[in-house]
C-alpha cells in the first residue's frame, strides 16, 4: 500500500472518530431552580443526586477529594464544623485539652468548650483553614450556643457570647470569600449579621430526642417561641432562614407534607433522617430512578446472571437504571430511601451462606419503606418472622394440586401451570396482601405463588416463568405491572433511550471482520466490496461499521469512504471489544426473555439492544422481530446487527437487501453506534427531582433528549416549561423532546396550543422559541426533515440551507431541508 493512500484513510477514520466521541451537546440557557439546601453527612455521597440543590453541606470526613470536585461544579460546598462542641468519636478530638472543656453534651457524646480559651480560638480557625484549603465554598458553624447554655454568671457568659462573634470575625478576614452559615446562635446577633450568609435552625414541627432517640413532634409552645425568633431574624438581617426537621425514612409523605408547612412560613424546609445520612426532603426532593439490583454470583458475573437477563429491562422499559450487588456479598450499609426506588434479588442457587443478615437486612428495609421485589429461591422467606412482618403466614398442601386464582399479572407470555413437586408454602394472612397467583389442593387449601403487600413482593420459582425446549423461556407473570406493583413505583416521567424527536431511533452496526475475504459471487469480489455495491451505495443509512485491529489498510476502504461520503463511521477494535451480533432470534414465539437490557452492568457505554443474529437467512424475520420490539411497548430502538460476511453468498445478500429496504422506509432517526452509546451513557447516569409544586427536574442527561409522559401526568407546558421542544402522542405514550442536558417540566391538565415540535429525522443542537417563531439548528446523517405544529400558513425557514418553504401534511407542517445539517436556521411567517 502506498504511503499516501494510508494517511487518507487513518485521518478519515480519525476524523470520523472524534466526531463521534466528541459530539456537540446543547448546554442550552440556565434551569430555573428554587431556592433548596440538603445536609448529607453520610459516605457514598451521591454527587449526582445532590447536584440538584444550590447548596449541600456535608460532613468532611465522609466525603473523598473527588466527590468533593465534582459536586463543587454543580453547588455551593458548605463543611460541617462544630463550633461549641467537640464529638468524642471525631479526629480532631485528641487534640482538646482538659482546661478547654466547660461541659459535656451526654446525649451526642461530645464535649463542650469554651471560647474564651485563646487555644480553642486557634483550634478553630486552623480546622476551618484546612477546610478551605480542601475546596470548601464555606462553612455549617453548628452548637455555637452550646458554650452559652452551660451554666455561668451573667458576665461570663456575656463575654463567651462576645468572643463567638469575635471568631465569626476572625473567619470572615482570614477566610475572604468563604460563607458562613449559622445554626441558631440568636444570642450573636444583631453583631453576627455581617458575617453570616444564613441560619439554620433544627426542629421547628418535628424533632429528634437524642438521649431517648425517638422522633418527636415538637410542642406548640417551643415551636412558637422558634419561628418567632427566625422571623425575626430574616425581617431585620435579611437573611436566608433553613429549617431542619426529622422524621423517620419511611414518613415520606409527611415529610413532605411538613416541608410544605415549613416553606409556607417564609423559610427553607429540609426534612431528613437523624443521622442526616440519607436524601431528605426540600423545596425539591430527589426522585430516585435507580434500583439496587442483589444478583446472585453463583451464576457467574453480574452480566450472566438471571436478575440482568431477566428484569433489568423491564425496570430499564420503566424509567430506572441498576446498581448491582452481589446477594452473597456485604450488603450496603447507608440508608436507601431517597437514594434508590426500590431492591430486586433474585437467588437461584444453593441457600445462601448467611441468610439471617439478608433477612435483617429487607427487615430494615421495610422499616424504612424502602420495598423489595423477590424472585427465585429465597429458603429464609418460609421463617415465621419474616412471614408475620409481611402479612404471611405457612401453609402446606396435600395431593393432587390445581391452579387457584390469577389475576391481570399473570399470563403475560404463557399460562401459569401447577407444579407438583415445587409447591408455595406460604398464605396471605392479611388483607393487604394482594395474591397474583396461587394454588390450591384438593382441600381447597391454598399457597400464594406470586404476591404482593407494604414490603414489596415475592415471585416464586417455578412459576414465574415457563421454561421450555433447550432453556428457552417465556414469562408468566407480567414484570412490568409486577415490579410496579411490588415496588410501590409511582408514574414518573420516565427517560427514554429508544426515540429521540418524535422518532424511533435506528443504529445499523456492522462486524468488519473478514472484510477482504473473498465473497462467493461471480467474480469473487471481497465481501467488502460486495457490502458496498449492494447494500451501502443502494440504501444511504448511517452505518457503524467495525474493523479488526491492523486492517484499516484492507482494499476497498479508499473507495468506500468516497462513495458513502461521511454516512459511515469506521471503528478499528481490539480483540477485548464486544462483537455487534447479539443472541439468536428465538425459533418459536417472540418472548421479552431474549431481549438484551440496554445498560450492561460494569460496561455502561456499551450497546445492548438486540434481537440480532448470526444466520444470514434469518434476516427476513428480523423485521418482524425489529417491529414486535416496538409495540405495544417500545422496547429497544431499530438495530440492526451483523457481520460483513453475511454478504458472502448470494442468499445473504439478498436477506439483507430486503431488511435494508425496510429499514429505509421506516420513520426512524438514524445515529452511529457511538451516537447511541452517548444516550445510553445519558439514560444510566440522569437523576430526577421534583419540586413541592409538582415541577419536575432533570439533571446529566448527556446526549439523551426524549422522556415518555405517563397520560396521567398530563401534557408539557410549553410556555413555563425550559429545555423542552414540543411532543408528541404514539400508542406506547407521551415522547417529550428536550434541547438540553437539563430540563424543568411543567405539566398542564390540557395540551399547550403553542408552537412545538412534533418529530424530526436528525438531533437537535438547538431550539429557541419566540411567541409564533423558533430559531433551530438540527444535524444528522440524511437530509433532514421536521415537522411543527401550532404554525401559520407561508411559514419557511432561512438560514445557511436557503430558504425552506412549509409543507401542510397529516396536521402538521413539513420542512424539508436539502441537506443532514440546517445550520441555523429562523421560521419566517409572513
Amino acid at each position: 500500500m502506498n504511503t499516501r493512500y494510508w494517511q487518507y484513510t487513518v485521518a478519515w477514520v480519525t476524523a470520523l472518530a472524534w466526531a463521534c466521541a466528541s459530539p456537540e451537546v446543547s448546554a442550552g440557557p440556565p434551569i430555573t431552580e428554587p431556592q433548596s439546601i440538603a445536609f448529607y453527612y453520610g459516605s457514598h455521597v451521591p454527587v449526582a443526586e445532590l447536584a440538584h440543590f444550590k447548596q449541600v453541606v456535608l460532613e468532611p470526613g465522609a466525603v473523598t477529594a473527588q466527590e468533593l470536585k465534582a459536586l463543587r461544579e454543580s453547588s455551593q460546598v458548605y463543611a460541617y464544623l462544630s463550633a461549641g462542641e467537640v464529638s468524642r468519636n471525631s479526629a480532631a478530638h485528641p487534640q482538646v485539652q482538659p482546661d478547654w472543656i466547660i461541659s459535656e453534651n451526654t446525649a451526642w457524646g461530645s464535649d463542650v468548650v469554651d471560647p474564651l480559651h485563646p487555644q480553642v480560638r486557634a483550634f478553630l480557625l486552623a480546622q476551618a483553614k484546612a477546610l478551605r484549603q480542601q475546596g470548601y465554598h464555606g462553612l455549617f458553624l453548628d452548637t455555637l450556643d452550646s458554650p452559652l447554655a452551660v451554666p455561668a454568671p451573667p458576665s461570663v457568659v456575656k463575654a463567651r457570647t462576645q468572643a463567638l462573634v469575635e471568631l465569626l470575625r476572625e473567619l470572615h478576614q482570614q477566610l475572604p470569600g468563604v460563607k458562613l452559615l449559622l445554626n441558631r446562635g440568636f444570642e450573636l446577633f444583631p453583631e453576627a449579621a455581617s458575617f453570616a450568609s444564613g441560619v439554620v435552625a433544627e426542629s421547628l414541627f418535628t424533632g429528634w430526642n437524642a438521649a431517648e432517640e425517638r422522633y418527636e413532634p415538637v410542642t406548640e409552645t417551643d415551636r412558637a417561641w422558634l419561628q418567632e425568633r427566625l422571623t425575626k431574624l430574616r425581617e431585620l438581617h435579611g437573611l436566608p432562614v433553613t429549617v431542619i426537621d426529622y422524621l423517620p425514612p419511611a414518613e415520606r409523605e409527611q415529610a413532605r407534607s411538613v416541608a410544605r408547612s415549613i416553606q409556607a412560613l417564609g423559610f427553607i424546609p429540609y426534612i431528613t433522617n437523624a443521622r442526616l445520612d440519607m436524601l431528605g426532603v426540600g423545596p425539591l426532593e430527589i426522585v430516585p430512578r435507580r434500583v439496587l439490583a442483589l444478583y446472585d454470583s453463583t451464576e457467574g458475573a453480574a452480566e450472566s446472571s438471571s436478575l440482568h437477563r431477566l428484569l433489568a429491562l423491564p425496570l430499564e422499559s420503566l424509567g430506572y437504571t441498576l446498581d448491582y450487588q452481589d446477594v452473597r456479598g456485604e450488603l450496603p450499609g447507608m440508608p436507601l430511601a431517597g437514594r434508590y426506588a426500590g431492591v430486586v434479588a433474585w437467588v437461584s442457587g444453593p441457600s445462601l451462606d448467611k441468610p439471617k443478615a439478608l433477612r435483617a437486612w429487607l427487615d430494615q428495609q421495610c422499616d424504612d419503606g424502602v420495598r423489595a421485589a423477590l424472585f427465585g429461591e429465597l429458603g429464609f422467606i418460609h421463617e415465621p418472622g419474616f412471614l408475620a412482618r409481611r402479612g404471611l403466614a405457612s401453609v402446606r398442601l396435600e395431593g393432587k394440586v390445581r391452579i387457584g386464582q390469577a389475576d391481570g399479572l399473570i399470563g403475560f407470555e404463557a399460562p401459569p401451570a401447577p407444579h407438583a413437586r415445587s409447591l408455595p408454602l406460604i398464605q396471605a394472612a392479611r388483607a393487604d396482601v394482594r395474591v397474583h397467583l396461587s394454588v390450591r389442593d384438593g382441600s381447597n387449601r391454598e399457597a400464594a405463588a406470586i404476591l404482593s403487600g407494604a414490603c414489596g413482593g415475592l415471585a416464586q420459582n417455578p412459576y414465574v416463568l415457563e421454561e421450555g425446549f433447550e432453556g428457552q423461556q417465556r414469562w408468566v407473570l407480567d414484570p412490568f405491572a409486577f415490579l410496579t406493583q411490588a415496588l410501590g413505583l409511582e408514574p414518573i416521567p420516565v427517560l427514554d433511550a429508544t426515540t429521540e424527536n418524535g422518532r424511533r431511533l435506528m443504529v445499523i452496526d456492522i462486524d468488519g471482520e473478514g472484510f477482504g475475504a473473498p465473497a462467493e459471487v461471480p467474480g469473487t469480489p471481497a465481501v467488502g466490496q460486495v457490502l458496498l455495491e449492494s447494500l451501502l451505495e443502494r440504501h444511504p443509512l448511517p452505518v457503524s461499521l467495525h474493523l479488526p485491529t491492523g486492517t484499516l489498510g484492507t482494499p476497498g476502504l479508499r473507495l468506500l469512504a468516497r462513495k458513502t461520503a461521511r454516512r459511515i463511521h469506521l471503528e478499528e477494535s481490539g480483540s477485548d471489544t464486544p462483537r455487534s451480533a447479539g443472541s439468536l432470534l428465538p425459533a418459536g414465539p417472540h418472548s421479552l426473555t431474549t431481549l438484551a437490557p440496554l445498560i450492561r452492568p460494569g460496561s455502561k457505554e456499551r450497546l445492548r439492544a438486540t434481537p440480532a443474529t448470526r444466520s444470514p437467512h434469518a434476516y427476513s424475520r428480523l423485521t418482524e422481530a425489529l417491529a414486535w420490539t416496538g409495540s405495544p411497548r417500545r422496547l429497544t430502538p431499530l438495530v440492526i446487527a451483523h457481520s460483513v460476511s453475511a454478504c458472502t453468498t448470494p442468499g445473504g445478500v439478498r436477506a439483507l437487501q430486503k431488511l435494508y429496504a425496510w429499514a429505509q422506509a421506516q420513520p426512524a432517526l438514524s445515529l452511529w453506534r457511538c451516537e447511541y452509546e452517548d444516550r445510553a451513557r445519558g439514560f444510566s447516569q440522569a437523576t430526577l427531582a421534583r419540586t413541592l409544586d409538582g415541577i419536575w427536574h432533570f439533571r446529566g442527561l448527556g446526549a439523551l433528549r426524549t422522556l415518555r409522559l405517563p397520560a396521567v401526568r398530563g401534557w408539557p407546558d410549553l410556555e413555563q416549561s425550559q429545555g423542552v421542544a414540543g411532543f408528541v402522542d404514539a400508542p406506547q405514550g407521551r415522547y417529550v423532546s428536550l434541547t438540553a442536558a437539563e430540563a424543568r417540566i411543567v405539566l398542564s391538565a390540557e395540551p399547550s396550543p403553542a408552537l412545538r415540535l412534533v418529530w424530526a429525522n436528525a438531533p437537535l443542537l438547538s431550539w429557541r422559541r419566540q411567541a409564533t417563531t423558533v430559531e433551530v439548528h438540527l444535524r444528522g446523517h440524511l437530509p433532514v426533515t421536521l415537522a411543527l405544529t401550532g404554525v401559520a400558513a407561508g411559514c419557511r425557514f432561512t438560514g445557511a440551507a436557503g430558504t425552506v418553504p412549509g409543507v401542510l401534511s397529516g396536521g402538521v407542517t413539513l420542512f424539508h431541508f436539502p441537506t443532514a445539517d440546517t445550520g441555523h436556521a429562523r421560521l419566517v411567517c409572513f
